[in-house]
């Protein structure tokens, strides 16, 4: 009785290799998923202030136009105002998106300032990033 031994290998994967590739990816998701996040952030700010700077451009054009804000008190009510549409005296209407919501609201007062006007005179708008 012959008995032979054959030096057969056999081709793939183990489940040691399949566990370590698992924990290697995993590591690296948990590295990547947070600066995502952080990215998104961001752009979400650069987004506002570039919103808020519209608004005080807006402002700035329709009183330079003769628009009246005399009425407004606020910047919750310069935004209000805005959104319905505010119409000069030689016809021209300035108006920002109607989708901007209370939560754009409160991000827009972290970079503009209103300040009322005296008198019944015009409030002013300043926008600043740096506060």
């Amino acid at each position: 009785m012959k008995i032979t031994l054959s030096n057969s290998t056999k081709s793939g994967i183990s489940l040691v290799e399949i566990l370590v590739a698992i924990t290697v990816i995993g590591i690296i998701a948990a590295i990547a998923f947070p600066s995502i996040g952080g990215i998104n952030s961001a752009a979400k700010v650069a987004e506002q202030q570039r919103n808020a700077q519209s608004i005080a451009n807006v402002f700035t054009s329709a009183i330079g136009s003769g628009a009246n804000f005399s009425a407004v008190t606020d910047l919750a009510g310069v935004l209000t105002k805005l959104k319905v549409g505010v119409s000069s005296p030689n016809g021209l209407t300035f108006q920002v998106p109607k989708s901007w919501g209370t939560a754009d609201e409160t991000a827009f007062a972290n970079y503009l300032t209103f300040t009322a006007g005296t008198a019944g005179g015009q409030p002013t708008l300043d926008f600043s990033i740096g506060r």
